[in-house]
């Protein structure tokens, strides 16, 4: 996976000139609409908070790729979380990175998002989470910074990574038992310890139909 490219970006982008002017400007204007003003202070914590809500994402998708290879769904998840990390290294998305610190706050919320659904819906089908459940306490104060409209086009692209994750969890199986690795057995829609069958999977189509994309099964 590509983290040493994220985080080099990453730091290019933090150390451009005038880098986190939009994004206090951002902060100014929700706080206007609440009828306040940030001192300098405030700005500069609330600041210094984001730049970390950005970095730790980054080691948030190599700790969940190493949390789910240890949980035997690797070969499930690895794949939403490179869409996670090429998003991150897409220059020209919803915000564009050249404009700084605002530019990261997009490819944050989304990773965070897949990352969230992926590790809740685990807990669902085991009863414990694949890594801590406050990794999303964060970015329901980041969504009004990136703005509804861009928020919701975020949710949906977290929605359809997430069906094309399904569909190719069942093409894996198949390929599997067309090769007699895997018996019919095995795909038992009770699920079981690093699978993705049976609640986990269900969950997954149940959340991917919430905006409106449907999960067929194989």
């Amino acid at each position: 996976m590509t983290i040493s490219q994220i985080r080099q970006q990453i730091s290019q982008t933090l150390a451009a000139p005038n880098s986190r002017q939009l994004f206090e400007q951002r902060l100014q204007e929700l706080a206007a609409q609440q009828g306040q003003r940030l001192d300098l202070a405030a700005v500069a914590e609330l600041t210094a908070l984001t730049e970390q809500y950005i970095n730790e994402t980054v080691d948030l998708i190599d700790t969940c790729a190493v949390a789910a290879r240890q949980a035997g769904i690797g070969s499930s998840v690895v794949p939403v979380l490179e869409a996670a990390a090429q998003y991150f290294l897409t220059p020209h998305d919803y915000l564009p990175d050249h404009i700084g610190l605002y530019g990261l706050l997009d490819d944050a919320y989304l990773a965070r998002s897949l990352i969230g659904q992926i590790s809740e819906l685990y807990r669902q089908h085991t009863g414990v989470p694949l890594l801590p459940p406050e990794i999303q306490s964060v970015s329901g104060l980041i969504r009004p910074l990136i703005g509804e409209l861009i928020a919701t086009q975020l949710d949906q692209i977290v929605a359809s990574t997430i069906q094309q994750a399904v569909m190719q969890h069942h093409l894996n199986i198949l390929h599997a038992q067309q090769a007699g690795t895997l018996s019919m057995a095995g795909r038992s829609r009770t699920g079981g310890a690093g699978s993705w069958g049976g609640a986990w999977e269900d969950e997954f189509a149940r959340r991917a139909a919430v905006p409106g994309i449907s999960v067929n099964y194989w």
